[in-house]
């Protein structure tokens, strides 16, 4: 059955009124973009902070091997 407006209940004609607006609607794609922006950020910091981490723990495990010599 194709699905028309003719044969949809009122509630239904609001859906597909909402869903054509928003497909419409640009002003979502900002906020998408600014999310990817804002995760890659994220992704990167958390890199560094995972780098400085394992440098940090290889120069405590280093001075300890070294004092308990």
């Amino acid at each position: 059955m194709r699905v028309t407006v003719s044969n949809l209940i009122p509630k239904d004609v609001v859906h597909m009124k909402l869903l054509k607006s928003f497909l419409k609607d640009e002003q979502g794609l900002e906020t998408v973009e600014y999310a990817i922006i804002a995760g890659l950020i994220v992704s990167g910091l958390i890199a560094i902070i995972v780098s400085i981490g394992v440098w940090v723990k290889g120069a405590f495990t280093t001075l300890q091997t070294e004092l308990s010599a």
